[in-house]
């Protein structure tokens, strides 16, 4: 999309991008995904439109989740058996 068409869309929409941000809680990364910007560029626009960024909102980075793995009782129960029997054996300084 050309550069002139995404910021007049960006300005149409202020009070909408406004209200994602402040009222929903939707995160920077988020709307300027959306509106296919930079995080950085909608960090500017917030910020020239007086809305206070929230600390630890923006980030270039987000943080990958690792899922734990799934795993049956019977083997959970054996791996914290083994756990117990090692922790016995092992001196914590």
């Amino acid at each position: 999309m050309n550069k002139n068409i995404i910021g007049d869309r960006i300005k149409a929409e202020k009070d909408k991008i406004i209200e994602m941000y402040d009222y929903m809680g939707i995160d920077i990364l988020d709307i300027a995904e959306e509106y296919n910007i930079r995080p950085d560029t909608m960090c500017v626009k917030l910020h020239r439109w007086g809305i206070k960024i929230r600390k630890g909102d923006y980030t270039r980075h987000r943080a990958v989740v690792k899922a734990k793995p799934k795993r049956s009782k019977e083997l959970q129960e054996m791996i914290d058996y083994n756990t117990k029997i090692n922790n016995e054996r092992i001196k914590f300084y």
